[in-house]
């Protein structure tokens, strides 16, 4: 497994794996900045996301493809995601999440 910034070419791929996560992809920015994919053998089997506000940072989105969820990916791309923040100056990470009833009921 390979994670890299998100680039241009990965694009497609990137809104094929938000909307196969029923994920937002109107508000995906024309930069993918502060996007990471994990990629296997070329194909783009996760990615996270933050978008920044002054020195906080805002974990937006967090996916790994079902096939790859025994790989520790969403593990190694939050780390990589917290290092990148902590290196630029993000000092408080907020997570941002739609779904949070369905952990706390």
């Amino acid at each position: 497994m390979q994670i890299v910034k998100a680039t241009r070419q990965s694009r497609n791929e990137i809104i094929g794996l938000l909307s196969l996560n029923n994920l937002p992809i109107e508000d995906l920015p024309v930069t993918l900045a502060d996007f990471y994919t994990a990629s296997v053998e070329g194909k783009v089997t996760g990615l996270i996301d933050m978008k920044r506000y002054s020195h906080y940072g805002l974990l937006r989105s967090m996916i790994v493809h079902p096939d790859g969820r025994t790989t520790q990916t969403a593990e190694k791309l939050v780390h990589l995601l917290e290092q990148e923040a902590d290196n630029t100056g993000i000092t408080t990470m907020y997570l941002l999440m739609e779904t949070a009833e369905i952990y706390y009921s």
